[in-house]
């Protein structure tokens, strides 16, 4: 049993994997970390522990005190020169975050070609996989709620009710809404059709975070969505 942790800027995600799948997942809000302790009580003794944690100090400690009682030492990972498959082309590897590492090493083994992986969460970020399994790099922007938040405490005139997608809005609260989905999708085609050029062939998109449902069906590209990709990958980092 392999106990694996996703700690990002918001929720943190775990999932028990028995070698075959997912035997238990569950997620909380990282203010609510308490309630980890709950859920994994009636969890078998994991034999391995692995975390990717992009959330801060204060989180990892209270992970750490919660992970205790098991008498397991976690594997904190950092992104490194090449794993599982992986090199990473990042200038300094270890500036990487863990949570993208991990994203990436789960996308080579589902799609072991040119891919694009794009993470939408608190922030999105749009990574590149080449041919060969480099991870050649990426761009990170914020992500949907992030950039309706600013847009709402920054900006005079927009507050009021949740908006919709249209391709030509009529209405402020659904330009709002429109412009963020435009841009967020924006910064993934335009990556796609660089990554189309330099590779000589067709990415794969794999798309995966909490706001992967939004931005799905307004792009037009070889995609998969995928729940669960640094539960993924960490499971991979962790059998090596």
């Amino acid at each position: 049993m392999i106990l694996a942790i996703d700690a990002g800027n918001t929720r943190v995600k775990w999932g028990l994997h028995d070698g075959e799948g997912w035997s238990a997942r569950g997620g909380v809000l990282n203010a609510e970390l308490v309630h980890l302790a709950e859920a994994w009580r009636s969890l078998p003794v994991p034999e391995r522990i692995v975390v990717s944690n992009v959330a801060g100090q204060k989180v990892r400690s209270e992970l750490a005190v919660l992970l205790s009682h098991w008498h397991r030492d976690p594997i904190w990972v950092v992104a490194r020169s090449r794993e599982c498959g992986v090199t990473n082309r990042y200038q300094v590897p270890s500036q990487l975050g863990s949570d993208r590492w991990a994203s990436a090493i789960a996308a080579r083994h589902i799609h072991p070609g040119p891919c694009l992986v794009a993470s939408v969460g608190t922030a999105m970020t749009v990574d590149v996989l080449g041919a060969e399994g480099d991870f050649l790099g990426g761009i990170v922007v914020a992500g949907p709620e992030l950039m309706l938040e600013a847009l709402v405490l920054k900006t005079a005139g927009v507050r009021g009710h949740k908006g919709q997608f249209q391709w030509i809005p009529t209405n402020t609260a659904d330009a709002v809404h429109s412009g963020a989905m435009q841009a967020l999708t924006g910064a993934i085609e335009r990556m796609y059709r660089h990554v189309e050029q330099i590779q000589a062939v067709q990415p794969m998109c794999i798309l995966c975070g909490g706001g992967a449902s939004l931005l799905q069906p307004l792009l037009a590209m070889p995609l998969r969505v995928e729940e669960n990709l640094v539960l993924e990958g960490l499971i991979r980092i962790a059998r090596q």
